[in-house]
């Protein structure tokens, strides 16, 4: 299933009639940026040169014409000069639904190539308390158990301002020396979510991959959702943003201490 997003984006040309800027949406490639989570779904932004589009343009027109339903494609029109906010690349643990939802298992990813030695790497993201450095959630960890190892519990430090200070048990559930690195949080069986780290050799260093998966257990996410239920989709979208802004951080930080 495909799902899109489209914006206009005004600049100083003439303006554009309705079927104009969906002859433009169905044909163009070019000004396309996109992100496949991997499931299915594309999300693209679409560019228009045009100060304003004629009063006809509406929602349920550019779906009919475009052959899809208003439920499953969230459009948006931003302000004059404003770009909308790109989403960010998803995974999901089932489906997904449409709108997604928590028991969809969503989640998200970053990746980065490290021009160093995969045992500095390694060495890296096997510090639990490292990603404090940059992550502006993430406040520190300590080993609670000799780590890392499989097994091995530890206790995190977050904050932000939605829900404010929190501290949390996790468990590494993923161990492959040199490779592989994750943890579940709260839960052994059941955790508020998962976090791994992966190391593969590249051409000239090491393509490292940090991914987080939400839920099946509840969390600060899920409590949340429970206030606002008819804001569920929305809710899901903004906390992955927030946790692949800090993964982005938290890449980029590993890479720079190598490769000092």
């Amino acid at each position: 299933m495909r799902v899109r997003r489209f914006a206009l984006i005004p600049t100083d040309s003439g303006a554009v009639t309705t079927e104009e800027l969906l002859t433009k949406v169905r044909s163009s490639r070019k000004n396309r940026d996109y992100w496949d989570d991997g499931t299915g779904s594309i999300w693209t932004l679409w560019l228009v040169q045009s100060p304003q589009v004629d009063g006809s343009l509406s929602r349920r027109h550019l779906t009919s014409v475009l052959g899809v339903t208003s439920d499953e494609t969230p459009l948006s029109t931003s302000a004059p000069g404003t770009p909308p906010r790109p989403d960010v690349p998803r995974t999901y643990r089932n489906g997904p639904s449409e709108p997604h939802c928590f028991s969809d298992g969503p989640g998200t990813w970053v990746e980065i190539v490290i021009s160093g030695p995969s045992d500095k790497v390694w060495t890296a993201v096997t510090d639990i308390d490292l990603p404090a450095r940059f992550s502006e959630e993430f406040q520190g960890a300590d080993w609670i158990d000799a780590g890392p190892a499989l097994g091995a519990s530890f206790n995190g430090r977050n904050e932000n301002s939605t829900i404010g200070a929190w501290e949390l048990t996790s468990w590494v559930n993923r161990y492959e020396e040199g490779t592989l690195f994750g943890w579940a949080t709260s839960d052994r069986a059941k955790p508020g979510a998962e976090w791994w780290f992966t190391l593969e050799p590249t051409d000239g260093g090491t393509l490292l991959r940090y991914d987080v998966t939400i839920g099946p257990g509840p969390s600060g996410l899920s409590t949340v959702i429970e206030l606002m239920p008819d804001k569920e989709a929305r809710i899901i979208s903004g906390r992955l943003r927030e946790l692949h802004t800090n993964m982005q951080r938290t890449v980029e930080g590993i890479r720079d201490l190598v490769e000092a």
